[in-house]
C-alpha cells in the first residue's frame, strides 16, 4: 500500500511539472488587447506607393513623435488628454517640409472605458462599421486651414483607436489604410 501511495504521488508531481498545452495564439483570442496585438511601427505603417497615392508626392516620414508630444491624432480636447495620457500609444507624423501641409497617426490602447470615451466624444462625427472597427470622420476650418480628422475604434474585444488629423482632406483613407495594416499583421481580427 506503501508503494502505492509513493507511486501516486511520483505522477502527481511529475504531472504538476508536465509542459502545459500551448496558450491560444492573440489572432484566435476573443479579446485582442494592445499587448496580444502586433502593431505595425511608424515605417512600416504603409509602402512608399501607399505614402504617394493616401497623402501625395512628397509627403515626409517624421516617425514616432510620442516624445515631443506636440501632434496627435486628433484635435478634440478630452481627446488629446486621452492619447497624451495612455501608456502605448505612439504617433506617426508625415509633413511636406517648408509648408503647412502635415498629418499624424495615433496609436492608442483602449479597453472599454476608452472606448466608449471616444466614442461618446465623436458621436456628432459620421459613424460607420467595417469589420472589426467603427469609423467616424469630420471636417473642420479653424479660420486658417480646413483639415480633416477621422477614427477607427475596434469593436469591443479589439482594444485599439487609431486616429487621424490632416491638414487636407484624405484622413478617412487614411484611418482606413492604417486599420488595414493591423488587421493585415493579426489575421482573424
Amino acid at each position: 500500500m506503501h508503494r502505492i501511495v509513493v507511486a501516486v504521488a511520483a505522477v502527481l508531481i511529475l504531472a504538476g511539472c508536465a509542459a502545459q498545452p500551448p496558450a491560444v495564439s492573440p489572432s484566435a483570442s476573443p479579446t485582442a488587447t494592445p499587448a496580444s496585438l502586433v502593431l505595425p511601427t511608424c515605417d512600416t505603417l504603409f509602402t512608399d506607393a501607399q505614402v504617394a497615392e493616401l497623402m501625395g508626392d512628397d509627403m515626409q516620414a517624421m516617425g514616432d513623435i510620442s516624445p515631443e508630444g506636440a501632434v496627435y491624432g486628433s484635435t478634440v480636447e478630452d481627446l488629446q488628454s486621452l492619447i497624451a495620457t495612455t501608456p502605448g500609444e505612439f504617433n506617426c507624423s508625415w509633413i511636406i517640409p517648408a509648408s503647412e501641409r502635415g498629418l499624424t497617426v495615433s496609436f492608442v490602447p483602449a479597453d472599454d472605458e476608452k472606448r466608449a470615451q471616444v466614442v461618446d466624444a465623436l458621436a456628432p462625427a459620421t459613424g460607420t462599421v467595417d469589420g472589426s472597427a467603427q469609423f467616424f470622420h469630420s471636417s473642420a476650418d479653424n479660420g486658417m486651414f480646413p483639415f480633416t480628422e477621422a477614427s477607427a475604434v475596434g469593436r469591443p474585444g479589439v482594444n485599439l483607436w487609431i486616429c487621424v488629423h490632416d491638414s487636407d482632406s484624405r484622413a478617412l483613407d487614411i484611418t482606413h489604410a492604417a486599420w488595414d495594416s493591423v488587421v493585415a499583421l493579426n489575421p482573424g481580427l
